[in-house]
């Protein structure tokens, strides 16, 4: 069950990186890049294994 969770952090890591890209004739890209980034950062970060769970409990807050 563990690596099925690591392997969908991986797909959701690039699916909010293409999130992010279709983006780009947005109004306000900025603001989008941000939150596509920092989901896709958490994403990647949960699948390294490097994601704390209190920041992953503030991240799941503010989202």
């Amino acid at each position: 069950m563990k690596n099925l969770f690591k392997y969908l952090s991986l797909i959701f890591t690039l699916l909010f990186i293409w999130a992010a890209y279709v983006q780009y004739n947005d109004p306000d890209v900025l603001l989008w890049y941000a939150i596509y980034g920092v989901a896709a950062a958490a994403s990647l970060f949960f699948y390294l294994g490097k994601l704390n769970l209190t920041v992953a409990i503030i991240l799941s807050g503010v989202y």
